[in-house]
């Protein structure tokens, strides 16, 4: 028998993760907060960043971004502001409640990753965590 991808294996992981954040959040009472809103969350710096950015981050179309963004602002988890560096330009960062939609995804992630320290053992998951830090090229 073939061992899973790499990838498979990521995948899995990634979905696990995605719907304990997704589950925490709903449970914390922000039944409007979508799956695809993680997405945007999960490359929103705190001090904002512009559409642009924040599309070519989350690899989706920046009109597909656009929509999600409407979305969270019409809701209170976002807000539009001026650009500081450029008055043309437009910044979206979290609102409160978009930071504390931020908090309960967090919490969520630190379960998370909880769960796979304890399965892994402390030297395995940490060198886990440093191998795919390597991989990181951005």
């Amino acid at each position: 028998m073939t061992s899973p991808s790499i990838g498979r294996l990521l995948n899995a992981r990634h979905r696990e993760l995605r719907d304990a954040i997704q589950s925490a959040i709903e449970a914390s009472g922000f039944d409007d907060f979508r799956l695809a809103h993680q997405a945007i969350f999960a490359v929103l710096p705190g001090e904002g960043a512009r559409i642009g950015q924040l599309a070519s981050k989350a690899q989706l179309a920046k009109q597909t971004l656009t929509e999600l963004i409407a979305h969270l602002a019409e809701r209170g988890y976002v807000e539009r502001v001026p650009d500081p560096a450029d008055g043309r330009a437009q910044l979206v960062r979290r609102t409160l409640r978009g930071d504390e939609v931020d908090r309960v995804a967090q919490i969520a992630i630190a379960q998370v990753e909880g769960r796979w320290r304890r399965r892994l053992g402390k030297q395995r998951f940490d060198a886990l965590r440093a191998a795919l830090a390597d991989l990181d090229f951005g």
